[in-house]
């Protein structure tokens, strides 16, 4: 396999990985707004 190749495949490895992170992410802040409304509204 050439340099260029491999380099391509790891690009594409990473950008599924930064993909998968930003859902996780997404979903932390979501779960982090939801719980900050009901502690707010037990208040």
């Amino acid at each position: 396999m050439n340099i260029l190749a491999a380099l391509k495949q790891a690009e594409t490895k990473l950008k599924k990985q930064a993909d998968k992170v930003r859902q996780q992410l997404d979903a932390v802040r979501t779960a982090r707004k939801i719980l900050g409304r009901e502690v707010a509204a037990q208040r």
